[in-house]
């Protein structure tokens, strides 16, 4: 471009050119405003890159997005769930999966520090929205409305995505509330706010990671290490962290190359927790219970150390409140802040906590109370526990008990095999918070419940076949009883830890407990000391017959026959039915199958157990006759057989159910057999 002046000069651009030119004769200065260049706020931080998992929330989250651009609104989003449990990771994933959405940029402010929980306020929460946003700090309003108003201003015909984390009320989040359609506000927070609803937000709760994805990302994180960790106890781990991510993390911290020191550090996290971990690990997990716990009530907070006395993560809702010692009105606000709080889960008529959150209550309590009332406390709850577990075991059968608390049951109707397969089940349920219940007995020095608490274990225990629970329990009530100098409580726990060890097959153990047993029997005397003779001359005459020595085991049955006519007139039917059963086993291998039959075809014993309520032991004299008859070839025995697995099924005696099984198959050949004969192998870790 050329332009010829009347004074000869001439203006000329040659070339290519872009932007605003300024063509004078004379320029005698010049000023050019300069605007400043404002980046797009991406404020987002990366989630871990092996992020893993939470689809299902991602899509949610991905679906609020779309349809706020589709119906030209702003997408109201609120993620609670437990510090700890991944909701910063989801967020910043959904919101760098998306960034399209969001073409002018992500703010991610935080509404305190972590480490002194000081508060923003919204006036600085908005000054950091609006510099973010390309106001510069000079000319930022000083009055909270003013803000508001250059905030909605700027976000009116903006697309973004404001996350806002540790966000506690209504009022830290009002003033996003703005009109700017396709924008999303995402607030994060600890417990679930009342305003969610009202304010029309969606609620995404983070709830932790579920299998199997709570092993996959501990395998990325393990690598080779991972197969060549114990399975089961990977599980047992796993278990532990509750889908916390940040505790999967540092669990991954405890495989080593050494498969013995990655068995080793899993066994002691399963069974310390966190205690199990280096105090920098303990305290990145505490940290932020620390603060969730810091802004409750103070009902709530000693509601919460309280909870950390259950020798278990779950607890009846009626006993917690009990716990308080408030009134009911009082007690229930107390429970529900810490529902909302996320630091316990009401479930009916339980309230649980994660276990690492339990973990951290434990802590909490031994740092803020008084052994004396931690104990008072503790034997309350166990207290609690052995009463329910004695009406359970009580109604199961008439087998002898010594605790006091079973009298009352003496009159009472045993239960029909449905009520029957439905205590087990509910004791079955139980069994985890009961195993540690003796252990939490004993720490306190608990000696009367450790004991009576594994006596009314038992039942469970030999029924379904726990036998590492069933060891270390009453091995824990064997020494309790001897603690408190007591021969009858003494006499029990050998009895029945004499049976643990002769169903793992540890003869020389049972033998020994079972003669001690005996010996204080018969220096105890009475009714109790009278039928623990009878039960330990039986049990005896058992462990001969396991050993291959008939006549020795006889030798014994004759011996309980005796002692049964010197015990109560009352147990002597039951005595001497077993004593039938026992000698009914021992001709079936010695391959005396008519004997066998005939034994139990013997007044004492026939039909006893199909009315005495034991129908474990109705299911073994099936059993034993279907043994013996099939030695004879007859047809009869499969019936026989086929009866006695479904009584085992009902009360889910699993190894006694995988005898049966082999017999069947064994006589008829039959596939229907032989796939829960592998699911039983699988359960149990037996190789087909």
């Amino acid at each position: 471009m050329a332009k010829q002046q009347g004074d000869g000069t001439e203006n000329s651009i040659s070339g290519e050119v872009s932007g605003n030119a300024v063509l004078a004769r004379d320029i005698g200065s010049l000023t050019i405003n300069n605007v400043a260049r404002v980046d797009i706020p991406r404020q987002l931080l990366a989630p871990d890159p092996r992020f893993t998992n939470q689809h299902e929330l991602l899509t949610k989250l991905e679906r609020e997005f779309q349809a706020a651009w589709t119906e030209l609104r702003l997408a109201r989003i609120a993620v609670t769930g437990r510090i700890g449990s991944g909701r910063r990771s989801l967020v910043a994933k959904a919101g760098l999966d998306h960034e399209q959405l969001f073409p002018d940029g992500t703010l991610y402010i935080s509404l305190s520090s972590a480490e002194r929980d000081d508060r923003l306020g919204p006036a600085a929460t908005l000054r950091e929205a609006l510099a973010a946003l390309g106001v510069p700090r000079a000319e930022i309003p000083a009055g909270l409305a003013e803000q508001a108003a250059r905030l909605r201003t700027l976000m009116a015909g903006r697309r973004l995505l404001i996350v806002l984390t540790d966000v506690r009320g209504r009022a830290e989040i009002e003033p996003f509330l703005v009109h700017s359609p396709g924008s999303a506000l995402v607030v994060i927070a600890d417990e679930q706010q009342r305003w969610v609803e009202r304010e029309a937000f969606t609620p995404l709760e983070v709830a932790g990671m579920t299998e199997p994805h709570d092993a996959e990302l501990l395998r990325r994180l393990t690598g080779d290490r991972f197969d060549q960790a114990d399975p089961q106890l990977v599980a047992a781990a796993l278990a532990g962290c509750q889908g916390n991510p940040q505790l999967i993390k540092i669990l991954a911290g405890l495989f080593h190359r050494e498969p013995r020191r990655t068995e080793s550090n899993l066994s002691e996290f399963v069974e310390l927790g966190l205690d199990a971990l280096d105090p920098e690990d303990q305290e990145l997990v505490a940290k932020g219970l620390r603060l969730t716990c810091g802004r409750l009530e103070p009902e709530a907070a000693r509601l919460f150390r309280l909870l950390g006395l259950h020798p278990a993560p779950v607890a009846g809702v009626a006993d917690a409140l009990d716990l308080t010692g408030l009134l009911e009105r009082s007690a229930r606000r107390a429970l529900d802040q810490l529902v909302r709080a996320n630091l316990v889960t009401e479930d009916g008529e339980h309230i649980r906590l994660d276990r690492p959150v339990w973990w951290h209550a434990r802590a909490e309590v031994k740092a803020g109370l008084p052994e004396s009332e931690r104990r008072s406390t503790v034997e309350r709850i166990l207290t609690r526990a052995l009463r329910s577990t004695v009406d359970k075991d009580a109604r199961l059968s008439r087998r002898p008990r010594i605790n006091p608390l079973y009298l009352p049951y003496l009159s009472v109707e045993l239960a029909d095999r449905v009520q029957r397969a439905g205590l087990l089940a509910q004791l079955e349920q139980q069994r985890e918070m009961l195993r540690l219940a003796v252990f939490q007995a004993e720490e306190y020095l608990l000696d009367d419940l450790t004991w009576q608490l594994c006596e009314a274990l038992w039942g469970l225990l030999h029924v379904h076949g726990h036998y590492e629970d069933w060891l270390a329990t009453h091995r824990a009530g064997l020494a309790a009883a001897r603690r408190a100098a007591n021969p009858a409580a003494i006499m029990r726990m050998l009895s029945q830890l004499g049976s643990a060890h002769f169903a793992v097959r540890e003869y020389a153990q049972a033998a020994a407990e079972f003669q001690e047993a005996l010996e204080i029997a018969g220096a105890l005397g009475g009714e109790v000391g009278l039928i623990q003779v009878q039960s330990s001359y039986e049990w005896l005459g058992k462990i001969r017959a396991r050993l291959g020595d008939a006549e020795g085991a006889l030798g014994y049955y004759e011996q309980s026959w005796t002692a049964a006519f010197e015990a109560p007139a009352a147990e002597r039917p039951r005595m001497l039915a077993l004593l039938r059963l026992q000698r009914a086993r021992l001709f079936v291998a010695a391959k005396r199958f008519a004997d066998a039959v005939r034994e139990l075809a013997e007044p004492e014993i026939a039909g006893f157990f199909d009315t005495a309520g034991e129908s474990d032991n109705r299911a073994k004299v099936l059993q034993v006759n279907g043994e013996a008859l099939a030695g004879l070839a007859d047809p009869g025995a499969v019936e026989l057989l086929r009866e006695a697995l479904t009584i085992f099924t009902a009360d889910g005696s699993v190894r006694s159910m995988l005898t049966v099984l082999r017999l069947l198959v064994g006589l008829t050949g039959d596939e229907q057999y032989r796939q829960p004969i592998r699911q039983i192998n699988a359960r149990l870790g037996i190789a087909d």
